[in-house]
């Protein structure tokens, strides 16, 4: 019975990973999937849309002073952030939402602080809706006390001074296949698709950094050609020893997200790193810069960014007390 109970498992699992739809795809066609997205991300108005950001992120910094009569220094700070904004027909009868909170903490020698702040906006009927009420600290009103404001800007586009008439950025400004080296210089590349929507994963080491630096020499009218193979090779080794004496790269992971549609619906960037160097001040007697302690600087984090429902039609919800909502002048014209 148990070897029967198993191999139902085991089939079970075969069929929901079958189930799951998700094929691989080629790193050369998902790059220039990724070059078409962009061309049509930078040509396409964005009337409706729902935007959701999530970061966090941590610091800390230690300086170890040469002096050993000097006390040993930290500093840290962590912080983390969240955004919704749904948007609907901004060209034209608009509404939108806003969510967005702060946490930030704190600390360094002798002191500390901690704060959370959240602020929602709104924008219906031609007015922006403000409610700063648990944002007393980062968020000032104009109006005085007053934690929740609303001033009339008629049609958003308008009043920001934005066309809805897009010029292709792609055709006319910048040409969008000139960033396909950079793509492919990244040599931990994985894609994969679902149900028509791509997912591409890049894992960038210092390899790939010194690789990116020398195309964008090449971007910027150097001619490689005029270098033996062995002086390019000599420049790639010494700018690699350059940045790993500083930098010890632990994750640097981008991941796009393209829809079945051609938009770009997911931006992630984690990131894991240390920096260590040297904390220099000026030293008149010797006439130059000294050392005066090793600095080390660890950062760890992550902003993911996703784009949902371009161009479709975006449910957007009200409080119930906008009509309590205090009006001042006008700020946007």
């Amino acid at each position: 019975m148990k070897k029967l109970i198993t191999l139902s498992l085991l089939t079970l699992a075969a069929f929901g990973l079958v189930g799951c739809g998700t094929t691989p795809v080629d790193a050369a066609a998902a790059n220039d999937r990724v070059i078409a997205a962009m061309s049509k991300m930078t040509s396409t108005d964005m009337a409706s849309f729902v935007l959701s950001i999530e970061a966090e992120a941590s610091v800390s910094e230690s300086f170890d002073y040469i002096d050993e009569g000097e006390t040993d220094e930290e500093f840290t700070a962590s912080g983390s952030a969240s955004l919704e904004l749904r948007a609907n027909d901004i060209w034209g009868e608009a509404e939108a939402s806003l969510h967005a909170e702060v946490s930030f903490t704190e600390s360094e020698p002798g002191s500390s602080m901690s704060m959370t702040q959240t602020v929602n906006g709104y924008l219906k009927d031609g007015y922006v809706y403000a409610d700063g009420s648990q944002a007393t600290e980062i968020f000032e009103i104009s109006s005085g006390d007053e934690t929740q404001v609303k001033y009339f800007v008629g049609n958003l586009a308008e009043a920001l001074g934005i066309s809805s008439e897009v010029t292709s950025i792609s055709e006319e400004v910048f040409d969008m296949e000139q960033l396909l080296p950079f793509l492919t210089d990244i040599a931990d590349t994985k894609a994969t698709e679902k149900n028509g929507d791509l997912t591409v994963t890049y894992n960038i080491t210092i390899d790939d950094i010194v690789n990116l630096y020398v195309d964008m020499m090449e971007m910027q009218g150097v001619d490689l050609t005029s270098y033996t193979s062995s002086q390019l090779d000599e420049i790639m080794s010494s700018l690699q020893g350059e940045i790993e004496s500083m930098l010890t790269l632990t994750k640097l992971q981008i991941v796009l997200g393209i829809s079945a549609d051609g938009y770009f619906n997911k931006f992630y960037v984690d990131v894991d790193l240390d920096i260590t160097n040297e904390a220099t001040e000026y030293d008149y007697s010797a006439g130059s810069y000294v050392a005066y302690a090793t600095s080390e600087i660890s950062i760890a984090g992550f902003v993911h960014i996703d784009l949902t429902d371009v161009n479709k039609t975006v449910a957007v919800t009200f409080p119930d007390d906008l009509d309590d909502y205090v009006e001042v002048s006008n700020e946007l014209k």
